[in-house]
C-alpha cells in the first residue's frame, strides 16, 4: 500500500470483534466467508487461507494483484469531499463510461475508513467505520451519473482525523455474489486538499483506479482498487 498508492487501496471489514459493523457482516455473508483468512480481489477472485512465510504470502497476492491489474476498465470515477460543518463533509463521486462501450448497470458503495486502526498493530490498514450504497443505476456513454452522500465524522473518527480516509467504488449489480467492481477511488485527509500522489489537476479529487478486492483476514474483509484505465482527456 505505501509502495504503490496510486495502484489500489486496500480496506479491512472487521466481522468478529468489536470494529465490525451491520454491513461489514453483511458483506461477509454476501461473500459466504467461512474462515479466515480469505481474499477477494476485484470481488471476484478469492484466495482462501494463509502462508506462514510472509514471502510466500506477498507472491501469492502479488501474483493475483498483477493479474487484476492488468484487466482494463471502461468505467472511470472521480471522488470529492466538501465540508458541510466543522465534522460533516458531502461526499461526491462522479462516475461515467467510455464513449463507445455499452450501458452498464451499476451499485455506488462509500465508506469512511481509519487508517492503522485500532492502534495495536500496525497491520491494521483502512478499517471501515461507516458505509452508504446507492440504488442501482443505468450508466451509459457520454452521460455522467453522480452521487451525494453526507458522512460524519464522530469518535475516534474525528479524534483520529488525520488517519481519515473516503473510499468509493462502482459494482456489477446483483444478489448474490462474486459482483466485480469496475473501478475505485480514495480521498484522504484532509479531504479538500489534493491527495498526494494523485495525477488529478483539480484539488479535492482522489485516486481514479479502477476495480476491487475483498480480503478476508483475521476477522477482516479486505478491499483493493487496482489501477485505473487509460484515459485520453
Amino acid at each position: 500500500m505505501n509502495e504503490h498508492p496510486d495502484d489500489f487501496v486496500a480496506i479491512e471489514l472487521h466481522i468478529a470483534d468489536r470494529y465490525r459493523t451491520e454491513w461489514t457482516v453483511e458483506r461477509s455473508d454476501f461473500y459466504g466467508v467461512l474462515g479466515t483468512p480469505t481474499c477477494w480481489f476485484d470481488g471476484v477472485e478469492a484466495a482462501e487461507g494463509a502462508f506462514t512465510n510472509e514471502l510466500a504470502m506477498t507472491a501469492w497476492y502479488s501474483g493475483i494483484l498483477n493479474d487484476r491489474l492488468a484487466v482494463p476498465t471502461n468505467v472511470y470515477l472521480d471522488l470529492t469531499a466538501v465540508a458541510t460543518t466543522e465534522d460533516t463533509f458531502a461526499v461526491t463521486v462522479d462516475v461515467g463510461l467510455d464513449e463507445g462501450s455499452e450501458p452498464r448497470e451499476l451499485v455506488g458503495h462509500v465508506v469512511q475508513v481509519l487508517d492503522y486502526y485500532p492502534q495495536s498493530d500496525d497491520w491494521f490498514r483502512n478499517t471501515v467505520i461507516q458505509h452508504q450504497v446507492t440504488v442501482p443505476f443505468t450508466l451509459e456513454p457520454g452521460a455522467p451519473h453522480s452521487f451525494t452522500m453526507n458522512f460524519t465524522l464522530s469518535g475516534d473518527s474525528w479524534n483520529y482525523k488525520e488517519s481519515a480516509k473516503f473510499v468509493a467504488w462502482v459494482s456489477d449489480v446483483g444478489t448474490e455474489g462474486p459482483l466485480e467492481i469496475h473501478n475505485a477511488a480514495q480521498l484522504a485527509w484532509p479531504f479538500e486538499e489534493e491527495p498526494a500522489n494523485c495525477d488529478q489537476s483539480t484539488a479535492s479529487r482522489g485516486l481514479l483506479s479502477a476495480g476491487v478486492f475483498y480480503g478476508f483476514a483475521l476477522g477482516l474483509i479486505g478491499l483493493k482498487a487496482r489501477r485505473r484505465r487509460a484515459r485520453s482527456d
